[in-house]
This record gives structure tokens, C-alpha cells and sequence, in this order.
């Protein structure tokens, strides 16, 4: 019997046993804004990087100086309403909800994320560019180029330090065509920004290549030497 693919089979297991692998830390929340024409909430999901929350203050993102740290907006949903009377929305009120996944310049693109805020070593604060346009039902009460965006009060270079209290992060508002078609839109924001906004760290989910704990280490490494030992007691029988 060849002792060499024994040999090499254990040793790859071994291998597998005690490599780890790399993840990054899933924060979901909420923003809850309203006024007296428009209410509008959702939910956000970021993934960031593990190397991201090692340093408190403003990380870049994608950014060479910040040890490449990464974020990364990886769902949500936005829920908004035209509130009876607002661009002739009935009784009650018209409401849509938007999917991020399905938004332009979405959740994919990893340049929409400009920086993130970190504070005690948790992510509290997002710094994006627009995502948009939303996307609402043609004809409708909510019938303009609506995009929403998170801003921490500041971006990077600021002069901002670990103390700054991020106030208010997300923002939403739409295009209103300029007077000469040769102008770009402006951005009217008929509401005021989020007044409720939530991060909160996800359990991390059980790591497939994590460090096994040294009882089960022992037993896979008991395994594997019972294995070798059979091996071997077939190759002596065999040379009888």
C-alpha cells in the first residue's frame, strides 16, 4: 500500500482543521422619518470589512490609505408615503416600496459607499452618494426622480475626530427639472432627514473554516492516526 496518498490526505485535513478565513461584520437597522406630506422608513444592510472596525473615526472606503477597508451596502428597503392630498393621493394616502437590489447605481457598485464612521470599534455613521432614482409607479402620487443617500454630517477630511456624534444619516428627496433645459435639475428634499437610524451587528454565522476547539481537534486527529495505523496493519498482511 503506498504510504504517500495517506500521507498527503492527512495532511490536507490537517490543513483545513486549522485554517481560518477572513469575514465581515453584517449591520442591519432602520430609519424612520415623517412630515406633514411625507413619511418614509425602511431598513439598510452593510457588510463591513473586520480590518474596517479596528480603528475608531472615519474609514475611506476602498481607500489605499485606510489599509483598503471595505463597506458595502447589501440590501434594504425604503417604504414611502404621499400622504392623502399630497400630488393627489386619495384617502389614506398613496404608498410604494422600493427593493435597493433593484435601484440604479445600487447596492453592487463599491464606490456608492464614500466612507464609514467608526465608533468603539462599531460602524455608526454611512457617508454615500445618491441611490436612485427610486423608481416609483409611473402616473402616481410619488411620480419624480427620487433618490435617498446616508451622510454622517461630514465627510472625510473634515477635521472630524472620534468625539463627533453622527446626527441624522439619511436623506431623501427628488429632482425638480430646472427652468432653462439646458441647466442640470436641482435636488428639493420635502422632507427633513431620518430621525430614527439604527446599526446593530448581526451574530456573526458559524464559520466553516474556524479553528476547531482542541477536544475536537484531538478526536479529528485521533481519526485521522487510526486511519494511518489500519493502513499500515493491511500492508503487513498483505506482505505475509
Amino acid at each position: 500500500m503506498n504510504k504517500k496518498p495517506i500521507a498527503a490526505s492527512c495532511a490536507s485535513i490537517l490543513i483545513a482543521l486549522v485554517s481560518g478565513a477572513a469575514h465581515a461584520a453584517v449591520y442591519t437597522g432602520i430609519f424612520d422619518p415623517d412630515n406633514a406630506q411625507y413619511a418614509w422608513s425602511g431598513e439598510h444592510s452593510f457588510s463591513i470589512d473586520d480590518a474596517c472596525l479596528e480603528t475608531n473615526g472615519w474609514r475611506r472606503n476602498y481607500s489605499e490609505y485606510d489599509g483598503g477597508c471595505h463597506a458595502k451596502l447589501i440590501g434594504g428597503f425604503l417604504t414611502l408615503t404621499a400622504k392623502e392630498g399630497t400630488n393627489g393621493a386619495g384617502p389614506g394616502g398613496y404608498t410604494e416600496t422600493v427593493d435597493f437590489s433593484t435601484v440604479a447605481f445600487g447596492v453592487n457598485n463599491v464606490d456608492f459607499i464614500r466612507a464609514i464612521f467608526i465608533r468603539d470599534n462599531q460602524l455608526v455613521g454611512v457617508d454615500s452618494f445618491k441611490l436612485g432614482p427610486l423608481g416609483f409607479a409611473v402616473g402616481s402620487p410619488l411620480d419624480r426622480e427620487w433618490f435617498m443617500y446616508w451622510e454622517s454630517g461630514a465627510g472625510p477630511g473634515d477635521g472630524l475626530d472620534p468625539s463627533f456624534q453622527v446626527v441624522d444619516p439619511v436623506f431623501l428627496g427628488y429632482n425638480v427639472p430646472a427652468a432653462d433645459p439646458g441647466d442640470p435639475p436641482s435636488f428639493f428634499q420635502p422632507t427633513g432627514p431620518a430621525t430614527t437610524v439604527t446599526f446593530v451587528r448581526q451574530p456573526d454565522p458559524p464559520d466553516p473554516n474556524a479553528v476547531p476547539e482542541p477536544g475536537t481537534f484531538g478526536l479529528a486527529l485521533l481519526g485521522l492516526l487510526s486511519v494511518f495505523g489500519i493502513g499500515r496493519a493491511r500492508q503487513r498482511r498483505a506482505r505475509r
